[in-house]
């Protein structure tokens, strides 16, 4: 049990709860809301023009990545652009920008043990 728990467990612990439950769902309503902006990436997937032989490995591997991580992995490799200017293209905070291209790297990385694997 909480250290708060046994005090607030003689006065009103349904209220407590109630409370926390209801700030939590507030914040992340709120987080949601700013990391989800409409109208900042396409509807659909645009069509890709691919000019060199790619492994299929790897078009399926960006093919599993969010739409988010996947564009956060591209501005960064292809464009070569940093964290700052990540975030100012996809509309978000830096922090979020960083968290996009962690993931979206480290799902990369996935892949490519589970190819080295197989092989």
């Amino acid at each position: 049990m909480g250290t708060r728990w046994r005090r607030l467990a003689e006065q009103n612990p349904g209220g407590y709860a109630r409370t926390t439950l209801v700030r939590l769902r507030v914040d992340r309503a709120r987080r949601l809301r700013r990391e989800l902006l409409p109208g900042l990436l396409p509807e659909r997937a645009a069509p890709v023009v691919i000019t060199e032989e790619l492994d299929p490995w790897l078009l399926a591997a960006l093919g599993r990545l969010s739409p988010h991580q996947r564009a956060a992995v591209v501005l960064r490799v292809l464009e070569d652009l940093d964290h700052a200017e990540i975030a100012a293209r996809l509309g978000c905070s830096v922090g979020t920008a960083r968290s996009h291209l962690s993931r979206g790297l480290a799902r990369l990385r996935e892949a490519a043990g589970e190819r080295v694997e197989v092989e």
